[in-house]
């Protein structure tokens, strides 16, 4: 509430002087109503607004130049600083060496030295100083002054590339903490339980692989994990990684490259562990004492009677022709049809227990795909609609025809190696049972050399290529994992 007013303050209300304050009041509070300080529009008022707009408005270039101005001069001053402290310092070196008595002065001595370059130790205050030596002495000090200068930038320059790139300050880069909380021995050993149950207590060897040591520290990887290494050829990625992982692998090995490096270095130690087998299909091992006996051959439509079976090995041939990677219209849809199309054909292949080159021919043409038709027709264990969708591929419009089997003969198109072909077209005596491999912690190796345009040949087993030891390897966890190593060469 409003204070009460006496009657002077009400009778003061009233008089002009009053009613022009509270106008003054009333307006926004650019200056003060007072004797004291300026009133509002006053010219000193203006003169520091105009001030502070000039100092807010100032240009950013002239700031700047002026700064470089004010730097230049300090560099000036300390360069003549450091001029002058050498010709003084020069001079007593030069007085000491001749045996005579030291200059007098400050640094100003020095520069002194420069309005008579001829007659320094008159500069100094000692005349018998001589010339010749004097500046002898001040050319040795700053050939050592600047030597000095020249090593310390070097050594500097070098710490900061080196500090810059240096793979434990790079940025992503796992620090001792990082390492400890994940991949440290410690750490690898606290999740042994989860990655093999069968182990009460698990060693670090059965269920990791030790990949080196980061900052003093041993950097662990779990058989769960997958690595993926990148560089240049002979750059050290199987002699350090693969071969090693080779080597650690608790349990079985399947693994891939395009020379026979890791077979050279690994195939004698795997041998100690289990059964090794070699699937060469180019003989890139041929004159390799130590692996003759161990070569394979492995038949694609084996073990293709199970129509699970037949559908992985069709899903693994068709994924190499690369149409669901994109760049073709409806790859995806194209793919599909050769993936129903190829397990059609094995399956009927392995029930009428045909050879290899019988998949071949059929994959050449959808005329002779007809026999696989009658095949899956007629055999009660045919899985059934097989044979249906395989006649209606064949017997569909010839432009969807032929794409579909334009799709299977390249998933098949390796066969026509006739090196190719005779791998995968083993004896009747002679099997291959994946899932008995996997049992007896066997090394599989796989060769597959590169093409002349250096993209990989493709192979003719896929990834998975039996789906009985798939579910054995998923279902029997007291065995150790199977390692999948793998050494690629693109270019």
């Amino acid at each position: 509430l409003p204070a009460r007013r006496t009657g002077r303050s009400r009778l003061r209300r009233g008089t002009p002087g009053s009613r022009c304050l509270r106008q003054c009041r009333d307006q926004p509070p650019t200056g003060a109503v007072d004797g004291n300080t300026p009133r509002v529009g006053s010219p000193r008022s203006d003169l520091t607004d105009s001030r502070a707009s000039r100092g807010t408005g100032m240009n950013p270039s002239a700031r700047s130049a002026n700064d470089e101005l004010v730097n230049l001069a300090l560099m000036c001053l300390i360069t003549l600083f450091g001029f002058g402290l050498t010709l003084g310092v020069a001079g007593e070196v030069a007085t000491f060496l001749a045996g005579e008595p030291g200059p007098r002065g400050g640094m100003a001595r020095g520069l002194r030295v420069l309005t008579d370059p001829g007659h320094p130790g008159t500069a100094l205050g000692t005349p018998g100083l001589s010339a010749s030596a004097y500046w002898v002495v001040v050319v040795a000090m700053l050939t050592l002054v600047g030597s000095a200068a020249w090593f310390a930038w070097i050594v500097v320059a070098r710490l900061r590339h080196r500090t810059k790139h240096d793979p434990h300050r790079i940025e992503g880069i796992a620090t001792r903490r990082d390492i400890d909380l994940v991949a440290s021995k410690r750490a690898l050993v606290r999740r042994g339980e989860t990655l093999r149950p069968s182990m009460s207590r698990p060693r670090p060897e059965d269920v990791g692989y030790l990949l080196g040591r980061s900052c003093g520290r041993e950097i662990w990887a779990s058989v769960e994990d997958s690595i993926l290494v990148i560089g240049p050829p002979r750059s050290g990625k199987g002699l350090h990684v693969v071969i090693n992982a080779i080597l650690d692998a608790p349990g079985a090995v399947v693994t891939t490259s395009t020379r026979p490096d890791n077979i050279v270095a690994t195939i004698a130690a795997r041998k100690e562990r289990g059964p090794v087998a070699v699937f060469d299909p180019q003989h890139l091992t041929a004159g390799l004492a130590f692996v003759d006996g161990s070569g394979v051959r492995w038949s694609p439509i084996r073990g293709c009677e199970e129509p699970l079976t037949a559908m992985i090995r069709a899903a693994g041939l068709a994924s190499t022709t690369g149409l669901s990677a994109g760049g073709v219209e409806s790859g995806g849809f194209w793919e599909g049809k050769a993936r129903s199309a190829l397990q059609s054909l094995l399956h009927a292949a392995a029930i009428e227990r045909l050879p290899t080159r019988a998949l071949f021919e059929w994959s050449l043409s959808p005329s002779a795909a007809t026999d696989a038709v009658g095949i899956l027709a007629s055999r009660a264990n045919a899985a059934p609609g097989w044979a249906d969708a395989l006649d209606g591929m064949i017997n569909a419009d010839p432009r969807t025809r032929d794409s579909i089997w334009m799709a299977v003969s390249q998933s098949l198109a390796c066969l026509a190696d006739p090196a190719v072909l005779e791998a995968v077209s083993p004896d009747p005596g002679d099997a291959f049972d994946p899932g008995d491999f996997l049992v007896q912690n066997g090394t599989l190796y796989l060769l597959l050399g590169a093409r002349r345009d250096r993209q990989p040949r493709p192979a003719p087993i896929p990834a998975s290529s039996d789906g009985r030891g798939r579910r054995h390897r998923h279902h029997d966890n007291a065995r150790p994992p199977v390692a999948l190593t793998g050494a690629e060469q693109v270019g």
